[in-house]
C-alpha cells in the first residue's frame, strides 16, 4: 500500500465501524422499544473502543504527517483525507489536517469541497475553521 493512501485507510476504516455500530440490530430494537437491552454494556464497549481506536490512529496520522505524506492524496472517489475527516465528524483529525495546511478547496467527485462535507454532516464548529 502506497503511504499517502494510508491516511486514508485510517479515516475510512473509522466511518466503516460507526456505520456498523449505528446499523446495529440490537441497538435499532432497544431504541424502538425503549428499554434496556444486555446488548447495551456491549455497546458501550465499542464506543469506547471506537474512541481508544481513534486516539491511537490519530497519532498514526500525526506520524504520517511528520514524515512528509501528500496530505491531498485522494481515494477513487476524490475523497482526501480533510474530507474524510470532515464525514466522519473527526475535529482533531481536521484541525492537524489544516495545521499542515491540507487544501481546503479541492473537489471530490460530486464537486464538493471538504466545508461542504462538513455542512451536510452538521459539523458546523469545525466549519469556523474554514
Amino acid at each position: 500500500m502506497n503511504q499517502n493512501a494510508l491516511i486514508l485507510t485510517i479515516l475510512n476504516q473509522h466511518h466503516h465501524e460507526q456505520h456498523e455500530q449505528q446499523n446495529h440490530p440490537h441497538q435499532q430494537h432497544q431504541q424502538q422499544h425503549n428499554h434496556p437491552h444486555p446488548i447495551q454494556n456491549q455497546n458501550q464497549n465499542q464506543n469506547q473502543n471506537l474512541n481508544e481506536t481513534l486516539n491511537l490512529n490519530l497519532e498514526l496520522i500525526n506520524f504520517l504527517l511528520d514524515h512528509g505524506i501528500d496530505i491531498n492524496v485522494s481515494d477513487s472517489d476524490k475523497y482526501t483525507a480533510l474530507m474524510l475527516a470532515c464525514r466522519n465528524r473527526f475535529s482533531a483529525v481536521v484541525k492537524q489536517l489544516l495545521n499542515f495546511n491540507a487544501d481546503k478547496n479541492l473537489l471530490n467527485q460530486e464537486g464538493k469541497t471538504a466545508m461542504d462535507i462538513a455542512i451536510e454532516n452538521h459539523f458546523f464548529e469545525i466549519v469556523k475553521l474554514f
